[in-house]
This record gives structure tokens, sequence and C-alpha cells, in this order.
């Protein structure tokens, strides 16, 4: 509740293979215009079963948890929206906080 649609900061990611992304936001559970629960419908279908989106990126992408190998201890993966292509991130939700980090970092 206390950081429902909230914008971390700070708020830079790696994924597993090296590249940068960006969390943007986390999806609202209590927007009406918006939530988290139209987002679990889209993704009901059988190529992104088990797949269920919780953040976003400035691009429309989104983090999501994959459940699909393990319902106790999803991994974290990065749904690009246009060609539905599912990126690891990360092992777990307290590994991407973790490595979360500003670009002013690393100047």
């Amino acid at each position: 509740m206390k950081y429902n649609g909230g914008f971390p900061e700070p708020n830079i990611f790696n994924f597993s293979e090296g590249q940068q992304g960006v969390f943007n936001d986390l999806i609202s559970f209590t927007d009406n215009d918006i939530n988290i629960e139209m987002f679990y419908e889209r993704f009901s279908g059988p190529t992104l079963k088990g797949i269920v989106p919780f953040a976003r990126d400035p691009f429309g992408n989104y983090l999501c948890f994959d459940y699909r190998n393990n319902h106790f201890s999803p991994k974290i993966v990065f749904l690009n929206h246009e060609e539905e292509t599912l990126l690891l991130v990360c092992d777990t939700f307290n590994d991407l906080l973790k490595q979360l980090y500003s670009l002013e970092d690393t100047k």
C-alpha cells in the first residue's frame, strides 16, 4: 500500500546479460484507469501464462514475476511489449531491489 504506483529511486538495473534497463514505476493496484488487474488479464493467454507484470519502463515494457518454473520464488524478467520476448533480469525481487542504482553512481 505504501508504494502503490510509486517511482523508485535509484531506478537503473542491469539485465543478467549486462544490458541496462530502467525501473520507471510500479503498476498501481488501485487506480481506476490503469491498474495491475488490467495487465494481469492481458497476460493470461497461453504464451505469457505465469508471467505477472508489476512495473513498467518509460517505453511501455514491463518488469514481471515469472512463475512458470517456480510458484514460490519467481524470477524477475523483462517483457518487451512489441516483440513479446522475455529477458532474464535476476533471480528474485530482492535481488532486483539490491542492484538498483542511479546514473550518477556510475560517474
